[in-house]
């Protein structure tokens, strides 16, 4: 390729390259040539920017300066090549820092991303190590919570039986108390259970009698007044000088209850059976007001103007006091077990304690002290229960027995569950007598503290079995008295080793049979 026809492509490239096209013209402007190896032929691409050839080996001559002129020393073109391998490099480089920024924006996005979420992480382990510490001593709270509970329910327990003793000697001090008020219904009077021609069981005073009619009662309108008798009576009311006011035929074999009012301030009462009541009635039964005395003393009957049972008016009923029952079906469960009670009926055939409950620990009557006498008392089966050890008739086997007595007279007592009779010895004394019952189960004290010297007696009772077991406690003393008794077995047990011990009444380790024991149905308990 000529000379030429470089130049027109150079030209032709300059249209299109600005710089090149300057380039150019400094070249013809200065004259100088560019020197080609013919031995080399060169190409140019049009692509690619033109660099200046490199000036030849040896001397040169240079054009001389016109005068007046600047000189026109050759300029050295730069090399475009160079440049644009320059400015991909900037590029190049520039995308590389770009990618660098971006990969190092990305990693450190992750990382911070990583480090929120293990600092979230940091987070919720602490709350839960703390909720987890947390609930360790909420778990020991209420462990100790609990024993606590559990040591104030103990205590408790034990400040209970504390309070039933120290009530039962509140009971016994006020007790004697009431006794030199001349009280009528504490235990002296407990036998005297209907008018006599010496006494009537009066809370007001003692009354004497003329024939079968009272002497004068004194009225007090504060109290309501319960009368029984199986037959009728004649009530004679009276003022304040003892002037009839009026007389007044009743019967009153169901109970009856009467408010005398103001105007009457004596009573006298004529009666044709020895089985007469006239009692004032206490607190429970309707009183205008609450005399103290009524603490002692309760009247219970369905004709009461206060409807109150007869486990309510045990619960009130003070140690040492009494509770009169009226002709009556009462369904409860009397509970007297912690205090020396006296519940008396005015007649077994007319006063009934049934209970339909199968509890053990829910029979009709639980006692330890005092005495029980003309009632019926049953428990008795709804026919939904089997016979598993349940409920008997009087369940009577607690501490408040003990250096105590327990008297229980003219009682029918059954139990369709268990024995009628569930009774448990302490250092004391148990009396049944003329009672009429299917069965008895009575062992001795099962507590080595008050094993002592334990006495039962049973006169007078008609039953059809007997079961004595032995706790086989040593040094306790158990004297068993029977006299004129009716029934048809005996069984006995020694209920720790099942064995016999010589010298022991029926082989019952701690037993006696006392020399008074005879007219028995069954010889084994005649002396």
């Amino acid at each position: 390729m000529d000379k030429e026809e470089i130049k027109r492509k150079l030209r032709a490239k300059a249209a299109q390259d600005p710089k090149l096209k300057r380039a150019i013209a400094h070249t013809e402007r200065s004259k100088v040539e560019i020197p080609v190896r013919r031995s080399e032929p060169v190409e140019i691409e049009m692509e690619t920017p033109i660099r200046a050839a490199e000036p030849t080996a040896g001397p040169t001559t240079k054009p001389k300066a016109e005068s007046g002129t600047k000189s026109n020393k050759p300029h050295k073109p730069k090399n475009p090549k160079r440049r644009h391998s320059a400015g991909k490099l900037v590029l190049e480089i520039f995308i590389g820092l770009t990618i660098v920024a971006l990969v190092g924006m990305c990693v450190y996005m992750i990382k911070d991303s990583f480090a929120s979420e293990s600092t979230k992480y940091e987070a919720l382990k602490t709350a839960y190590d703390s909720l987890l510490k947390e609930n360790e001593a909420s778990g020991a709270e209420n462990l100790a919570l609990k024993e606590e509970i559990d040591a104030l329910y103990e205590e408790n327990e034990r400040l209970n039986v504390q309070l039933s003793d120290l009530e039962s000697i509140i009971g016994g001090i006020e007790l004697k108390e009431a006794e030199a008020e001349a009280n009528p219904y504490d235990d002296t009077y407990v036998s005297e259970y209907y008018v006599t021609k010496k006494k009537s069981w009066n809370l007001i005073e003692n009354v004497t009698t003329k024939g079968d009619t009272t002497d004068f009662i004194e009225i007090n309108d504060k109290f309501y007044y319960a009368i029984y008798s199986p037959k009728a009576v004649t009530i004679n009311k009276y003022d304040s000088n003892k002037e009839l006011i009026s007389s007044e035929k009743a019967d009153v074999s169901q109970g009856q209850y009467y408010d005398f009012g103001t105007d009457c301030e004596y009573v006298t009462l004529s009666y044709s059976d020895k089985k007469t009541y006239f009692v004032s009635t206490g607190i429970l039964t309707g009183s205008k007001e609450r005399p103290d005395r009524g603490n002692y003393f309760y009247v219970v009957g369905k004709n009461a103007p206060a409807n109150v049972s007869l486990s309510y008016a045990g619960r009130c009923l003070k140690s040492g006091g009494t509770i009169l029952v009226l002709p009556g079906t009462y369904i409860d469960n009397v509970d007297v077990q912690n205090k020396t009670a006296n519940i008396i009926g005015v007649d077994k055939n007319l006063c009934s304690l049934i209970s339909y409950d199968k509890d053990y620990y829910k029979p009709p009557l639980e006692v330890s002290a005092g005495k029980i006498a003309n009632l019926t008392i049953e428990a008795v089966s709804d026919g939904r229960h089997d016979s598993e050890l349940s409920a008997y008739g009087i369940h009577a086997d607690f501490n408040y027995l003990t250096d105590k007595t327990l008297t229980i007279d003219n009682c029918v007592v059954k139990s369709d569950y268990n024995s009628s009779f569930g009774i448990g010895l302490r250092r004391g004394t148990i009396t049944i007598s003329n009672c009429v019952f299917d069965d008895i189960f009575f062992h001795d004290s099962a507590d080595a503290d008050i094993k002592g010297e334990q006495n039962i007696k049973l006169i007078n009772n008609s039953f059809t079995d007997m079961t004595i077991h032995s706790q086989e406690r040593e040094g306790a003393k158990i004297n068993v008295t029977f006299k004129n008794n009716k029934f048809k077995s005996l069984t006995t047990m020694n209920a720790v080793s099942g064995g016999s011990y010589e010298g022991y009444f029926k082989g019952l380790m701690g037993f006696t049979l006392t020399d008074d024991s005879s007219g028995n149905s069954v010889a084994d308990v005649n002396y």
